[in-house]
């Protein structure tokens, strides 16, 4: 059995996404990624000989 404790009501407040926030954490994920992607790139990267310099 389910009982009503407070009716709902609207919310007159707007809501909205915090872009600054959203946008600030996408640049940083997106720098953290590069820089990650670049250290795996190189560790992957053939080793060169003295001979091939």
């Amino acid at each position: 059995m389910a009982q009503v404790i407070a009716p709902a009501y609207p919310i007159y407040e707007k809501v909205a996404p915090k872009r600054g926030l959203i946008f600030a954490l996408a640049v940083a994920l997106g720098l953290m990624l590069g820089v990650m992607g670049a250290f795996v790139a190189e560790a992957l990267r053939p080793r060169e000989t003295p001979a091939q310099v």
